[in-house]
Formats: C-alpha cells, sequence, structure tokens
C-alpha cells in the first residue's frame, strides 16, 4: 500500500482556505431565490437566523457569524482598494 506523505502546513491552511471559500459562497447564494427553490428552502422573508444557514451547510452558528465576518471584511477591503468599485458605491449611495 503507498504511503501518504504527511500534510504540510501550507496544505492544510489551502484546504481550510477552500471550504471556507465554498462555505461562503454556500451563504451568498442562500440570498438567490432560485437556489433556495432548487434546494428546497423556503422563499425568504426578512433574514434568516444565524443558526438556520448553520444547518443548512452543517456547521455550528458560531461558524457561520465567523465566516460572515471574514466575507464582510473581504468585500470591505475591496471596497476600500479598487478606485472604480467605490466610486460606484458612492454613486450608488447618494442617488
Amino acid at each position: 500500500m503507498p504511503r501518504l506523505s504527511p500534510s504540510t502546513p501550507a496544505d492544510r491552511a489551502r484546504r481550510v482556505a477552500a471550504r471556507h471559500t465554498e462555505q461562503a459562497i454556500t451563504l451568498s447564494l442562500l440570498e438567490v431565490p432560485m437556489f433556495r427553490r432548487k434546494a428546497g428552502l423556503p422563499p425568504r422573508f426578512g433574514g434568516d437566523s444565524l443558526a438556520v444557514c448553520g444547518r443548512v451547510l452543517g456547521l455550528s452558528r458560531e461558524a457561520v457569524r465567523l465566516i460572515e465576518l471574514r466575507a464582510l471584511r473581504k468585500l470591505r477591503a475591496a471596497c476600500c482598494s479598487d478606485p472604480e468599485l467605490r466610486q460606484a458605491l458612492t454613486h450608488l449611495f447618494n442617488k
């Protein structure tokens, strides 16, 4: 039987980052009505609690909260670093 090499910290970090990205995408898709319908979820009125999102993803409420926090930080950083995006958002908010 072939022996598997132990994973390096960089490999583990990549897997964790990929898993978090996948979970963040899933959280985002929960906002899309067509995705909700195809997933057999009820239409969204108001907002789903973190516990509901966690059950759908198979995660705890706290894990969902942390993913949401990281995703919001990344979005804020992207908005602040890209002048075109910052200008578009400023125009959108000033309407």
